[in-house]
């Protein structure tokens, strides 16, 4: 494993610290002027400035990285970013780390900037759509309720994403979106029932936005809605499978609703597997959730205090583990060279993210014994 920079962070690729975001990249170290300024290699980058360098003047985070490194796409307060956002509402901007630019994204395509907070942003890998929640209506009178944006920097357009196929906004709130590769699908948690949801539960919906269907993602391999609430969806790069988190008892034969539980939908066959659960297939112990799912579908990591997934595993505090769908085996992940799980828990406010292969995990610990410099505070290892 290898240790990154101690401190607390709202996402793995984000800090906040005095007001300001730090994300680390790959290779050396880079720093922004005044103008345009390349990412050289090296590691700490305050992406929470304008083109000019200015810092922003209110506190800033829930950061999402693209492929590369490039685009950082993050939500502030702050009002001297540069790029139209003077209202001192939470709005989501992009930073291009090489040229320096911050973008808008929470505006209408004339430029008109979010009235009301907005939060959750996420991104695709080159930057170029990014989805949020807000209850904004861009038409000076916020919405009763949140509903799911798509902004494409690209064009400029902004398009309601929590929306019916003939365009009618969700009669109830939505919340953190996740965005496909390509742009096209977007899975959130809603209780909208006219745009699929039950009318009890918080169910977890996909969009199309090329044909406009919205699909239930968080029901049984029949179709049965989900008989509790979900939430928390993951989307891999296709749009074909979707990793969330729920406690409903109808969603797979294992899962009897004692715990939270960790699932894989694949939205074109309808299939849902258990993802927290032992090689035997027995659901774990404890509650898990933050699935993050490899691109193929086939890995998914996830957090828990189950003592029933991995011999190591206590379940004295909170564990990273990662699940092999095709194989069945879990492995314990937040563990020394030797197999000794962290003796303080996972961070858990973060999903750990996974390399596509399934080889590596990223997460962030607050153990002591996971490298030799027994080193304290919140680090990120690998």
């Amino acid at each position: 494993m290898r240790h990154g920079s101690a401190g607390r962070s709202d996402t793995f690729t984000g800090a906040v610290m005095r007001s300001a975001l730090l994300v680390g990249l790959p290779l050396a170290f880079l720093t922004l002027g005044q103008g345009p300024a390349e990412a050289a290699g090296g590691d700490v980058v305050l992406v929470s400035r304008s083109r000019s360098g200015t810092e922003g003047n209110f506190s800033s985070h829930a950061s999402r990285m693209g492929s590369g490194g490039r685009y950082v796409a993050f939500q502030s307060q702050a009002t001297n970013l540069g790029d139209g956002a003077t209202n001192g509402s939470k709005q989501i901007h992009r930073k291009d780390t090489v040229t320096g630019d911050v973008v808008l994204a929470s505006c209408n395509v004339a430029g008109q900037q979010a009235e009301s907070d907005c939060g959750h942003p996420f991104m695709t890998p080159d930057g170029r759509y990014v989805v949020f929640q807000s209850s904004a209506s861009w038409a000076g009178v916020p919405r009763d309720d949140q509903q799911i944006y798509r902004k494409d920097l690209s064009t400029g357009a902004l398009i309601l994403v929590s929306c019916d196929a003939s365009g009618a906004e969700g009669d109830d709130y939505s919340q953190r979106p996740k965005i496909s590769a390509d742009g096209r699908y977007v899975v959130f948690g809603s209780e909208a029932v006219n745009l699929g949801a039950d009318g009890s539960y918080k169910q977890i919906l996909m969009k199309d936005l090329d044909t406009g269907a919205i699909t239930l993602v968080s029901c049984s391999a029949s179709g049965v809605a989900g008989d509790s609430n979900s939430g928390h969806p993951w989307i891999t790069p296709d749009g074909l499978y979707v990793g969330f988190q729920s406690p409903s008892t109808n969603l797979h034969p294992a899962a009897d609703g004692t715990n939270t539980q960790v699932f894989r939908k694949n939205v074109q066959t309808g299939a849902i597997s258990l993802v927290s659960s032992t090689a035997a297939g027995v659901a774990a112990d404890a509650k898990g959730r933050f699935a993050a799912v490899t691109s193929d579908g086939r890995y998914v990591t996830f957090q828990s205090q189950a003592t029933n997934l991995d011999p190591a595993a206590t379940g004295v505090s909170v564990q990273a583990f990662r699940k092999d769908l095709d194989t069945g085996a879990v492995t314990l992940v937040s563990c020394d060279a030797s197999g000794v799980e962290g003796n303080a828990g996972v961070d858990s406010l973060n999903r750990c993210p996974v390399s596509d292969d399934g080889r590596y995990v990223a997460f962030l610990s607050r153990a002591t014994n996971l490298d030799p410099t027994g080193r304290t505070g919140t680090t990120g290892y690998r």
